[in-house]
């Protein structure tokens, strides 16, 4: 019985820390000049500002791909920019109109304004492998 219950606890245990691996692809991208730039937030506070992990791939004309390893279950939502100066953030014009593409996860495309953190959002579960397709606007 105990080494029945010493099983469990570490069945359990494993699950409760097993990590996901997120699948992105964004498409619509114009030029193969720069980078792009695909930022994973885990906060409403921090979205667009401070993301847990970050991945740059070189830019190609139409779509490139990465992903996000290890994980946790959580509340998420991924920006995009495309970087084709590569200074590290989304350049806008006097008027503060994006002068670069960007994108968001599930793809909302708010008119005049960023997309809120509960329009990105999506929910991961442990052991889940999603996989995003995120249209640059």
């Amino acid at each position: 019985m105990k080494q029945l219950l010493i099983l469990l606890f570490c069945l359990a245990g494993t699950q409760a820390f097993a990590q996901s691996t997120i699948s992105v692809t964004v498409s619509n991208i114009p030029s193969d000049k720069g980078e792009v730039i695909i930022s994973l937030f885990d906060n409403e506070t921090d979205f667009l500002e401070k993301p847990v992990k970050t991945v740059k791939v070189p830019a190609a004309e139409g779509s490139v791909s990465a992903s996000f390893e290890g994980v946790a279950a959580g509340d998420y939502a991924i920006a995009v920019i495309h970087d084709k100066n590569e200074n590290g953030e989304l350049d806008t014009n006097f008027m503060g109109i994006p002068k670069e593409r960007y994108g968001w996860s599930n793809n909302p495309s708010p008119t005049f304004r960023a997309a809120h953190w509960e329009e990105a959002l999506f929910s991961l579960k442990s052991g889940d492998a999603p996989q995003f397709s995120i249209k640059l606007l």
